[in-house]
């Protein structure tokens, strides 16, 4: 199978892995704000937020390191599958005792306290499955995480809606998160054993050192990626605020956090193929690694600027449709969210890239800069000793680090290995994404037919542009190929 086929193929399982997923969480959480409210709903997300920044250190960028390694040298398999799970077991039991510390010195609600205590639980788990699933991605076998993460979100879904129902409220949806980790992890211990042959397992100590060697910078960029996007919503539970308690703006602020979340699933799949095809194409074939790098960029900007127009000029009407009255404060937290979306379209694959060329530090350097930013900018926009923003100050936070880093990263990639010109890139997108953007104003921003009518007039815009060359028309029929 070619590069260009292989890449279709395992971006079409990720696009399964992550668009079914994605369909059941919007239900899930369509479902929790309105049964919970603003309140309720802030009261998970900050549970959430809490666990979410020790998730890093039950993997501390193994899984990558995995990732990278094993699709090189399959023949290692059995070493490094072998050395992480015990690392993986080392690390989890610390994080247990961390977060149940830090939970009761940040004297949270009885609520918040036991689905923090449950969601942790469920961590460990997880972390176990998405080493297997690491596995999979290193072996160019995206469909085993594509079933893994359909199952996954199936059960949280379903089990989630059943347990409000039954009203079991927040404390209840722990307990499912938990049933969902323990359901994915013994399914893709029983997918392994009777899809994959490499050997036993094996523990070396003199490669485990290797393994925690290599895993430094890994780790590092994957600690800082954590505090810089988790920490704004426990910011936001605790810093002084005005307007609103500090769930009800959680809750706010996490209701269009998980609409652009969502979005986020598309850089996430191209990115997520790519990783392990650039991890060979980069020792094999430079002048295919750039080539390939630059026709993923394109497309990546061709999507990510009418994504954030549209959603820019809809967005009263998007919060309206999913969450109801109550949450309408959430569009102006949206319409600053999705351009920080826009940003990360392009951003998450140069970060992509510049990992399966090894340029750790230069990562890490860029990601420490953000979060000193991102921390700064919370700290003055959020409280009342500042600008006293609230959940707007956290949103534009956001939108502001996501530019510095961007920038920053496509000045060292186009200074260092392959000029990027990308005004010029942006600029045809940009010409049909504001034409499109007008035709919604003509609509009368009515969702539906925006929706409908303005995806065709964007890319046909873009055709008569000539936005799409040759190669484009070839990987195209290379695509259908795929599928035959």
């Amino acid at each position: 199978m070619n590069n260009t086929k292989r890449l279709a193929k395992n971006t079409i399982a990720l696009t399964f892995a992550s668009i079914v997923p994605k369909i059941f969480t919007i239900v899930f959480t369509v479902y929790a704000a309105r049964k919970l409210g603003s309140l309720g709903l802030g009261e998970y997300a900050i549970a959430g937020s809490v666990v979410g920044l020790f998730s890093v250190f039950t993997e501390l960028g193994l899984n990558n390191l995995f990732v990278r390694e094993v699709a090189r040298y399959r023949d290692k398999t059995g070493y490094y599958l072998g050395s992480m799970l015990v690392l993986k077991a080392c690390l989890s039991a610390v994080v247990l005792l961390s977060i149940g510390l830090v939970t009761k010195l940040l004297g949270y609600s009885e609520v918040v306290e036991q689905t923090i205590y449950l969601l942790a639980l469920a961590l460990v788990f997880s972390s176990f499955s998405s080493l297997l699933t690491s596995l999979f991605q290193a072996y160019e076998k995206m469909e085993f995480n594509a079933i893994l993460g359909i199952l996954n979100s199936a059960v949280l879904t379903v089990g989630g809606v059943v347990a409000l129902y039954l009203g079991y409220g927040v404390v209840g949806l722990g307990w499912v998160a938990i049933l969902a980790a323990a359901v994915v992890l013994i399914t893709a211990l029983i997918t392994i054993g009777k899809k994959f042959k490499f050997g036993r397992l094996k523990l070396n100590k003199a490669f485990l050192g290797q393994i925690l060697k290599e895993a430094v910078p890994f780790a590092a960029i994957n600690i800082l990626i954590t505090i810089y996007h988790r920490s704004d919503m426990v910011l936001l539970s605790k810093l002084p605020i005005i307007g609103a308690g500090n769930e009800v703006a959680v809750g706010l602020y996490s209701a269009s956090y998980k609409f652009v979340d969502t979005l986020q699933m598309v850089p996430a799949i191209v990115t997520g193929a790519a990783f392990p095809l650039f991890s060979r194409l980069y020792l094999e074939n430079k002048t295919k690694f750039y080539s390939t790098f630059q026709k993923i960029l394109k497309y990546l900007v061709i999507l990510g600027i009418p994504m954030a127009v549209g959603t820019t000029l809809l967005a009263e009407p998007i919060i309206k449709l999913a969450y109801g009255p109550d949450f309408i404060r959430s569009a102006a937290s949206l319409r600053i969210l999705i351009w920080a979306v826009g940003v990360i379209f392009v951003s998450s694959l140069f970060a992509s890239t510049l990992t399966s060329m090894g340029k750790m530090k230069v990562l890490v350097a860029i990601t420490a800069l953000n979060v000193i930013v991102s921390l700064g900018l919370n700290l003055f926009l959020i409280p009342t000793w500042g600008l006293g923003l609230s959940f707007i100050g956290a949103s534009l936070t956001t939108l502001l680090t996501e530019v510095l880093g961007f920038t920053l990263v496509l000045w060292y990639f186009s200074k260092h290995f392959y000029s990027i010109n990308f005004v010029v890139m942006a600029l045809k997108p940009l010409m049909a994404a504001l034409i499109m953007g007008g035709f919604i104003l003509l609509t009368g921003r009515h969702l539906f037919f925006s929706l409908l009518l303005a995806p065709p007039i964007y890319f046909g815009l873009l055709y008569l542009l000539g936005a799409f060359d040759e190669e484009d028309k070839k990987i195209l029929v290379n695509l259908v190929g795929v599928r035959r």
